[in-house]
């Protein structure tokens, strides 16, 4: 009976041990978790094309748009909102719009008010949106991707596309032609199986803070030389960049030759070569190592006592 109750005693003291050496050490563990968490739910860049294309949105679906220098009757058929001004532009957003592989989603044609088109998913067209002869407007944050042409300019000047996708298109993800003066930036360019941005006598516009990643003809092609494609600190990301970025400042140390013309290329390459690799858990797995330990030594000792 004696050496039954020594025995319970010391499984008692064991697992009271155990039990602080685990409440101490919670805080770490839940870090720990926490932190694998987030390793799990990060995403490189590649991810995030995969993962964040607006997610072909299901909200608000509609038919194609056309129009053509008659924004009154667009906004008196409430498909957009404002006045047309600099202070009040037109406003289409929260639209998605699904196609049969013809047409475009949303055609604008000999318009010099402003404009914007904001916030929608435009898919299965020969042109996701297409500009013609169309002037001041702003492509903010949409998603043309599955089309023929995601973004075509044509024979337009002083538009900026801002922050939109592009992905898998047939052909380019945005195509100008003859078109001049345009900023295009922190766009996601991507999977499109000709080129990711193509300028075809096209001149003076800026492109940079772009993220080109595996287009499969070429990421880009320019045939002017005058277009820029950096703001002369940052350029564009490139994901067949072959240079080093030895001082670990973000951007290459060698210029990106744009394909096309000779003498274009982006001087400040943005460089990434992917997050540092670390152990998930390392903290984790070392503490629950020695906890492991020390159960195993005050086992032994307590037999022997």
């Amino acid at each position: 009976m004696t050496k039954i109750i020594k025995s319970n005693t010391k499984s008692k003291i064991i697992i009271l041990i155990t039990l602080v050496i685990l409440f101490i050490l919670s805080p770490i563990i839940t870090k720990n978790l926490s932190s694998i968490g987030s390793i799990n739910n990060s995403r490189d860049y590649g991810d995030a094309i995969n993962l964040d294309k607006k997610n072909l949105k299901i909200s608000v679906l509609t038919e194609p748009i056309f129009i053509d220098d008659n924004w009154s009757a667009a906004k008196a058929a409430g498909i957009c909102t404002g006045e047309g001004t600099y202070s009040n532009p037109y406003v289409i957003k929260d639209l998605v719009i699904e196609g049969n592989h013809s047409g475009s989603g949303i055609q604008i044609s000999h318009s010099t008010v402003y404009f914007k088109i904001e916030n929608s998913t435009i898919y299965k067209f020969s042109n996701g949106i297409l500009l013609n002869y169309a002037s001041n407007g702003i492509l903010f944050e949409n998603n043309f991707s599955n089309n023929t042409f995601g973004i075509h300019i044509k024979h337009a000047d002083n538009n900026s596309v801002i922050g939109n996708i592009a992905d898998g298109n047939s052909n380019s993800g945005i195509f100008l032609d003859n078109s001049s003066n345009h900023l295009i930036s922190g766009n996601i360019i991507s999977h499109n199986v000709e080129i990711g941005i193509f300028m075809q006598d096209s001149t003076n516009n800026s492109i940079y803070t772009n993220f080109l990643i595996d287009n499969v003809g070429e990421n880009a092609w320019n045939d002017e030389l005058t277009n820029h494609w950096d703001n002369g600190m940052v350029g564009n990301y490139w994901s067949d960049y072959s240079g080093i970025d030895a001082d670990d400042d973000g951007i290459g140390d060698t210029p990106y030759d744009i394909p096309g013309v000779e003498g274009v290329q982006d001087n400040f390459p943005i460089w990434d070569d992917g997050p540092d690799v670390q152990i998930p858990g390392y903290n984790l797995f070392f503490f629950l190592g020695i906890l492991s330990v020390v159960v195993i030594i005050l086992s032994k000792k307590l037999k022997k006592s």
